[in-house]
């Protein structure tokens, strides 16, 4: 290493730096607009199933009330109710399940997008 005015003997023997050159611009765009990509995509779908859940449950609901309204007994407004609410939690859960699923699939597609080497 060339002494220069101002080094000291720890500078001289200090170890060389790592090459911080900038890498291709281009290709770091193109990544982050592939992830980004991913990520919009996986809003969108996750935004749509919530709307098609919201709307089938809600046409449940009211159908639930329709049905209410015929019931001739206390045994049988009990029955129609605990039915309704094992049906729901079932809907809740498989709903949650299906989300899981297509998010998890949705983010590793975005992970293996972000950690491909730039071209």
């Amino acid at each position: 290493m060339a002494k220069t005015p101002g080094m000291t003997k720890s500078t001289e023997d200090a170890a060389p730096q790592a090459d911080l050159t900038m890498p291709d611009l281009g290709a770091l765009l193109k990544a982050n607009a592939e992830t980004t990509q991913h990520w919009l995509d996986m809003w969108r779908g996750t935004a749509v199933e919530l709307g098609n859940f919201a709307t089938k449950r809600w046409t449940r609901d009211m159908e639930l009330a329709r049905r209410l309204c015929h019931c001739q007994t206390p045994a049988d407004v009990l029955g129609l109710q605990a039915e309704f609410v094992n049906e729901t939690l079932k809907e809740y859960m498989d709903e949650a399940a299906k989300l899981m699923v297509r998010n998890g699939e949705a983010l590793a597609a975005s992970d293996d997008a972000a950690s491909r080497p730039a071209a």
